[in-house]
């Protein structure tokens, strides 16, 4: 606890008994999940979400979800922090929760591992193979089994330092050597398929039928809206930018043509240069003037 108490808490007040989540409040992440566990939790703990909240839609918003479970000033929004300040974070809180329904890999609960703090995650789409033993998993969106997982963290004992073990030993299974090596296995295994050439599907491989079989299980119901919303925002902001990006080449395009239509303004008579001389000569000619009769 003193790389938090030293660094972070005195100006963004995290001490004692904190849980920590990480990303953008986007429906997928379902942070509506964590809040509404962490309402039945004691009024002690706390929740720092580090990350933005964009989501705009009206009723759906991280805050009006906040209000109406009454949580207040337990949960907290910091943006804007370094590495070493995320780091002091997980290190400091007494869980990393992962609550996020779709994820490509996962990269957070890794970190979290290799830091030594217990992670709480979803069991979605790439989590169940990326964290194995070394988390806790519950049900996707299963606000009571998360409850019932975050009091067995605030509990502490055996069972927590053991967990700990466990992520210390998952996380160590990871290295980007071992990650490139593996890639390159990959490509190699493809290449050899595709020259093959014997037109037979070869059959999934058990890890890739298991993570499907993860993904069907759950039900996205009222989520699923939300994704699909999502969606159709993000979608609508990429043709907006692609609107504008077409109304400037057309407003260059007519400014070039323009200026190719106006004809160049006329050349104005060029004066001759001024020159000391050439005034001198023109005082003497007028004194000249005036003194002939």
């Amino acid at each position: 606890m003193t790389v938090i108490a030293g660094r972070l808490a005195s100006h963004l007040g995290f001490r004692g008994d904190f849980l920590f989540a990480l990303g953008k409040d986007y429906p997928h992440k379902d942070h509506a999940t964590l809040f509404r566990a962490l309402a039945r939790l004691p009024q002690q703990v706390r929740l720092c979400v580090a990350g933005t909240k964009i989501w705009r839609n009206a009723g759906e918003t991280s805050d009006q979800i906040i209000d109406r479970l009454g949580l207040g000033e337990r949960v907290r929004w910091v943006q804007g922090l370094d590495d070493q300040d995320i780091k002091a974070l997980i290190q400091g809180c007494r869980a990393m929760v992962f609550p996020s329904l779709e994820e490509g890999f996962g990269l957070p609960p890794i970190e979290a591992m290799a830091l030594g703090t217990l992670v709480v995650a979803a069991a979605a789409m790439s989590i169940p193979e990326v964290c194995g033993d070394g988390a806790w998993l519950f049900p996707p969106g299963d606000d009571v089994e998360l409850e019932r997982r975050l009091r067995a963290v605030l509990a502490g004992g055996a069972e927590v330092a053991t967990q700990i073990a466990r992520g210390r030993r998952r996380e160590q299974e990871y290295s980007w050597q071992r990650t490139a090596r593996l890639t390159f296995a990959c490509y190699e295994r493809a290449v050899a398929t595709a020259r093959a050439g014997n037109g037979q599907r070869r059959p999934l491989d058990q890890r890739v039928t298991e993570s499907l079989a993860i993904a069907a299980r759950y039900r996205f119901n009222d989520a699923e809206r939300e994704l699909s919303a999502w969606q159709q925002r993000c979608h609508g902001a990429e043709d907006q930018l692609r609107r504008a990006h077409q109304r400037v080449q057309q407003l260059e395009a007519t400014l070039l043509e323009l200026d190719q239509q106006v004809p160049p303004p006329p050349e104005l008579p060029r004066r001759p240069r001024w020159s000391l001389q050439r005034r001198i000569r023109k005082i003497r000619d007028s004194l000249r003037r005036r003194s002939d009769p």
